[in-house]
């Protein structure tokens, strides 16, 4: 059970990948976003390869160490605790950003101002 949770999150962060890889050399899709730039998708050309590396490691290192109900259901807390932290990132970017679009003071703005 451990090891298909693992591989299910490593799937949908490959897809996530894949995605961002095609936005960075989809120009047309790209242009609706006049504050994206290829530099500020810079991240995004490591994590393509780093990323599979990162996810074949934990995968590995949960095989190897988590032997016991009690260590894999640690796991399992942890994964879930890190997509909740990431959920909640993206929910904050959406309020701020997307709906109803309310930055917080001093926070970043797609026309290069900060917020007052």
């Amino acid at each position: 059970m451990l090891c298909n949770k693992l591989r299910e999150h490593r799937g949908r962060r490959q897809r996530i990948l894949r995605h961002a890889a095609r936005l960075q050399k989809t120009g047309e899709e790209l242009a609706a976003y006049d504050f994206v730039s290829k530099d500020t998708l810079t991240y995004f050309d490591k994590r393509m390869t780093q990323a599979p590396r990162d996810a074949e490691f934990a995968l590995a290192y949960v095989k190897a160490h988590a032997v016991t109900p009690s260590l894999q259901a640690q796991v399992l807390g942890a994964l879930s605790f890190k997509c909740d932290v990431l959920w909640s990132q993206l929910d904050a970017l959406h309020h701020a950003y997307v709906d109803p679009g309310l930055p917080p003071p001093g926070a970043w703005t797609p026309g290069g101002e900060t917020t007052a």
